[in-house]
């Protein structure tokens, strides 16, 4: 099983990041196949209006770190995302990527 673990936190060493190591450490002891994809350390810009992206022939106007980002999260047969909660929702880094997906 390959697995894209999406972490949410813009804290690295967080409470939330040593979680998402946890769970990545007991699924690699499995046999599989893991990326931990850290939303805060990329660039990835906010999701564009749907008649920007068909001027461009149906590909994104951005070329920023969600290109390599949709590919692993295409490929992968399970996707883990961790958050942290912040004024009752997820952190604007793992909203942004959701939106972009």
């Amino acid at each position: 099983v390959c697995s894209s673990d999406l972490a949410g936190s813009p804290r690295i060493g967080g409470n939330f990041d040593l979680l998402c190591d946890a769970f990545m450490l007991c699924a690699l002891e499995s046999g599989n196949i893991v990326e931990k994809i850290n939303c805060a350390s990329k660039k990835i810009a906010h999701a564009l209006h749907a008649i920007i992206v068909k001027n461009h022939d149906g590909q994104c106007a951005y070329h920023d770190d969600m290109e390599e980002i949709m590919q692993k999260l295409i490929g992968a047969d399970v996707i883990v995302m961790d958050r942290t909660v912040y004024v009752y929702s997820i952190s604007t880094q793992l909203k942004t990527v959701i939106n972009r997906f």
